[in-house]
């Protein structure tokens, strides 16, 4: 009895120890960080990648950094020891669309550990932002798409958001709350704009740099200029139910889906009704801007329509169970379609045949267009994710455990540096 008491106690003594060393972050057997600096991240933005990683205590003396170049076949030490109190680190001057794979270990006094973690970032000038409806959140993800670089929280739902080409202001629709919100990015101002309504939709103008905002409650959509006064005419209208709005980048005229009419209408800048064609409950629209053809969805009838800019109806396009979201890359000449019943991402045509089609997604919904890529982005709120497709249709990365992802809109980087654009703002003001 003696032996089998002594045989327990040292079993047990033993894995307790065993337990003790897993508990170890530096362990190679530890479940949670495999011996390797825990939450290693890379995120990629415009010719920079911001590296981030959680700090832990220890018998630390650092952590060493290691760069391997899309091209390259080894791995080189960027920086031999970074202090063990650091936890992020930004690389500058990177070529942009190339993958920059990296490798963290840590450094003890013994030297560097055989373990390292690793992940990588594509830089590049895109800065995508989405709206995340179940958190209440408005985020800016990585240039690559494949990481949330910030997150603003302060909204209930939001819905819709729009993107300034040139000046880069971020507008979003919190009709939850009944605010507009315009944000700078380049200086962080954040300004409310009070809407007494259910703001919705939002489109740019580019060239006035004013955001008409669908308005379901008013029965109208709404002008703002930047500055976020109302703009000239205030709102056009009136509309039954505004669930989407276009902006020609041509002649500025202003397209409105009016799913409760059941008809497409067009506005000038100025404000007058220059048509209305009747169509089965429009949901979506988007303007090529070579040809000028709106391309509009009805997710209730299920089809695709064309409709030139002086209102004639050119076809309507069967084949879809619950289209809804609908972008066009005017300079490859492809129309993309979010099919949400089929889960489907279709690519169209001009002419509007099929060039093909990617299944598997649960509840797609809407859809951007990065035009130098001619990439496609893609909400995917039934199953939490952000997904990005080559024009081929092939899944070029994606983000995963997003809070029902709604909106999406892409800034292609090229605004105006904050300054000049806060100049913009006040001259826009002005007139």
């Amino acid at each position: 009895m003696r032996a089998l008491a002594a045989l327990l106690i040292l079993t047990l003594a033993a894995t307790g120890c065993s337990r003790r060393e897993r508990g170890n972050p530096f362990d190679p057997g530890n479940p949670a960080t495999g011996g390797r600096p825990a939450g290693f991240v890379a995120l990629a933005g415009n010719s920079n990648i911001v590296l981030r990683w959680q700090r832990l205590q220890g018998d630390l003396v650092g952590y060493r950094l290691a760069r391997r170049v899309e091209g390259d076949s080894i791995f080189r030490v960027l920086v031999e020891l970074v202090p063990p109190t650091t936890t992020s680190y930004a690389d500058f001057g990177l070529q942009n669309g190339k993958r920059h794979t990296y490798r963290l270990s840590f450094v003890f006094s013994a030297g560097p550990a055989s373990d390292a973690a690793e992940d990588f970032g594509i830089p590049g000038p895109l800065r995508p932002w989405v709206t995340a409806f179940g958190s209440g959140e408005l985020l800016r993800l990585t240039a690559d798409g494949r990481r949330v670089l910030s997150s603003d929280p302060f909204y209930v739902n939001p819905t819709a958001v729009a993107v300034d080409p040139t000046q880069g202001l971020v507008w979003v629709s919190d009709p939850y709350s009944g605010v507009v919100v315009r944000i700078n990015p380049g200086n962080g101002e954040r300004l409310i704009v009070n809407d007494p309504g259910l703001p919705g939709a939002i489109a740019i103008d580019p060239v006035r740099h004013t955001a008409w905002v669908c308005d379901e409650r008013q029965g109208e959509v709404a002008q703002f200029r930047s500055d976020g006064e109302p703009g000239v005419p205030p709102a056009i209208g009136p509309i039954q139910l505004a669930l989407a709005v276009a902006v020609d980048p041509l002649d500025q005229s202003v397209w409105v889906c009016d799913n409760g009419a059941r008809a497409v209408r067009q506005f000038t800048t100025t404000g007058l009704a220059r048509w209305a064609r009747s169509l089965p409950r429009p949901s979506r629209i988007a303007i090529d801007s070579l040809t000028r053809i709106g391309w509009v969805t009805s997710f209730e009838s299920s089809v695709v329509m064309r409709v030139a800019s002086n209102g004639a109806v050119l076809d309507t396009l069967h084949g879809f169970l619950g289209p809804i979201g609908v972008a066009v890359d005017a300079r490859r000449g492809r129309v993309w379609i979010a099919d949400a019943v089929a889960g489907t991402i279709v690519a169209l045509h001009r002419d509007g045949t099929v060039e093909h089609r990617t299944p598997g997604f649960s509840e797609v919904r809407e859809l951007a267009v990065d035009l130098a890529t001619g990439n496609v982005w893609a909400t995917v709120p039934g199953d939490g994710r952000v997904v990005v497709l080559s024009p081929a249709g092939a899944i070029v990365t994606q983000i995963a455990g997003l809070s029902l992802p709604h909106a999406i809109a892409l800034d292609p980087g090229t605004a105006l540096s904050a300054g000049l654009a806060s100049r913009v703002s006040r001259r826009n003001s002005r007139e």
